[in-house]
């Protein structure tokens, strides 16, 4: 008849073998002496022996003779470990019953039974992970060598353990030359060196996948790189992928994209000023119109001749008046669309110029002194309707931002392969603030005031002057403003 101790151990086992025989890893339960009283199945399969030829044995009776000192020195700490506690004890080696060796990682606990101390040693193989890892590695190169991304694997030193053959399409280093190598030891320069530093220390350090886009080469080529953690079974961090996707296309694609959206908003804003300024420019004249033929038609017949032509100019002017708004903004149109057409031809510049005075002249009567000189004939191809606008807008402007009765100089002045001309005016000039946006279309300076305009007539100008393969300048500051335009004398091959 089995004793109440036998009787208790035997209890013992069975509920530790309902618990044992759940676990994967392979688990022994001893006496405090080292002595194996019950072991699992899994056991068994790690070390070929059944668990009735490991019963009565030494727990050290499974283990090499390499790793045999190890496991009596961890073995004496096993008197002074806390109960309840999990302990690891490192990676040995245990002896198969074939002859062979199986490495595991060792970890114990002890626990108390009615007043009897048990260790329970729980053999976790890592063979089978070694395969495992193995075949993961294996699979990881086979797809890292055929992929178009760089893909490279850095440790804790910033040494490159592992690259793809993208990398040397990249950079035009060798796998021997860069393979446990730091960027320093590849000769990158400091900025690159201090950046992978960093952001690989920022993996290690925080143990969680980055991602950012960077520039190189100048900041031709954008690459978008991920760097991922790899960690031990203890959960460190013991190297960081990366991988490095040349978005330089997409990159492109966005800046597109932003220019699109900026011109889109630079149409709507156009929209809102060219709505703006044609409801101010055309209700003027629209008023004129209206307030003159409703004169004529109430008291024609008590209007004398003078008055009615009066009346009638009125309305010429406005007409002549709207009319010209509604070419500036045609021009502007093809000019900005590129439908403007460019038809240089032989022109004498001083007599072409000198006709366009005039008439301007004729019709501001003596509100102003127009000085024209022209020292030398000047034979150039022109357009001439283009070139009839920057005359006549930069005359115009001239005139209308300075005091009646003051002086307007305009020279024409032949170059060796150009002539310049230029309009100066003693008026209320650009202020400083004013002068980068003066070519921008419907701008106008912050001093016009109660001055009519519409913004439309330096666009013009300087597009005009720009079809010409010329240029435009200025000078401006209170009391007066010079513009110069310098064309070139030939255009037919433009």
């Amino acid at each position: 008849m089995a004793s109440p101790a036998e009787l208790h151990m035997t209890e013992l086992e069975s509920q530790w073998q309902a618990v044992a025989g759940l676990s994967a890893d392979a688990l022994v339960a001893a006496g405090e002496d080292g002595t194996i009283h019950f072991s699992n199945k899994a056991i068994v399969n790690l070390s070929g022996y059944s668990n009735r030829e490991l019963k009565g044995q030494l727990v050290e009776y499974l283990v090499t003779s390499e790793s045999l000192s190890f496991f009596k020195e961890e073995f004496g700490r096993i008197t002074g470990a806390v109960a309840g506690e999990v302990n690891k004890a490192g990676i040995i080696s245990i002896k198969h019953k074939q002859g062979h060796s199986v490495q595991v990682d060792l970890s114990y606990i002890k626990w108390q039974y009615r007043q009897q101390v048990f260790v329970t040693y729980n053999f976790h193989n890592l063979t089978a992970r070694n395969e495992q890892e193995f075949q993961s590695d294996q699979m990881f190169r086979s797809l890292a060598e055929f992929s178009q991304d760089m893909i490279m694997r850095f440790d804790k030193e910033h040494r490159h353990l592992y690259v793809n053959p993208v990398v040397k399409n990249f950079t035009g280093l060798n796998k021997e030359q860069v393979l446990g190598k730091t960027h320093e030891e590849m000769g990158a320069s400091v900025e690159t060196a201090r950046f992978f530093r960093e952001v690989i220390d920022r993996v290690f350090q925080k143990k969680e996948t980055i991602r950012i886009e960077v520039p190189v080469r100048g900041n031709t080529i954008w690459l978008h790189w991920q760097l991922v953690p790899e960690f031990d079974t203890q959960g460190e961090v013991v190297s960081v992928m990366t991988s490095a996707r040349d978005i330089t296309d997409l990159k492109k694609a966005e800046e597109e994209v932003r220019k699109m959206l900026a011109k889109e908003r630079e149409l709507g804003d156009l929209k809102s000023r060219f709505i703006s300024m044609a409801s101010h420019e055309f209700r003027t004249p629209m008023s004129t119109i209206l307030s003159s033929m409703e004169l004529i038609e109430r008291y024609n017949e008590r209007l004398d001749a003078e008055k009615k032509s009066k009346l009638f100019n009125q309305v010429r002017s406005a007409i002549k008046h709207m009319t010209q708004l509604l070419n500036d903004v045609l021009i502007i149109g093809k000019i900005e669309s590129g439908k403007m057409e460019f038809i240089p031809e032989p022109t004498d510049i001083a007599l072409f110029c000198s006709e366009i005075i005039d008439e301007i002249g004729a019709s501001i009567g003596s509100g102003h002194q127009l000085l024209f000189t022209c020292a030398n004939p000047v034979q150039a191809e022109v357009d001439k309707k283009l070139f009839r606008q920057v005359v006549t807008n930069l005359l115009t402007n001239a005139i209308k931002y300075s005091a009646a009765g003051s002086e307007v100089q305009i020279e024409i002045v032949r170059k060796e392969e150009a002539f310049v001309f230029s309009i100066s005016d003693r008026g209320i000039g650009i202020p400083e603030a004013d002068q980068d946006k003066l070519f921008e279309t419907f701008h106008r300076a912050s001093n016009v005031g109660n001055i009519s305009g519409t913004g439309l007539g330096m666009s013009i100008v300087k597009n005009a002057v720009e079809l010409h393969k010329g240029q435009i300048t200025f000078k401006s500051a209170a009391g007066g403003t010079t513009f110069e335009v310098l064309i070139p004398l030939n255009n037919t091959d433009k």
